[in-house]
């Protein structure tokens, strides 16, 4: 069976076809406004990250934030997917 991930439609296999420990998701310290980037292995796998900056806490486990990730990991499998016809 298949690794899943809570809360999101997420496997194993979604996050190596995306290269999810190379591609950067960017979110906003609601804080501070400093930009953050984690890796999108990290961000599936987390619901909270301290501001690179001021280090007050970041929560993304909300259902909104979940969704916004999740629909990011289906785009870029999409994006990364051979096309008809093409070999990996």
């Amino acid at each position: 069976m298949p690794l899943r991930y809570p809360r999101l439609n997420v496997t194993e296999s979604d996050l190596i076809a995306v290269r999810a420990d190379s591609q950067l998701f960017e979110f906003e310290c609601p804080q501070c406004g400093q930009l953050n980037k984690q890796s999108i292995r990290q961000v599936v796998m987390n619901d909270y990250f301290p501001c690179f900056n001021c280090r007050s806490g970041i929560n993304i486990s909300s259902d909104d934030w979940r969704a916004r990730i999740a629909e990011l990991v289906q785009n870029l499998r999409e994006i990364n997917l051979p096309k008809e016809g093409q070999s990996t």
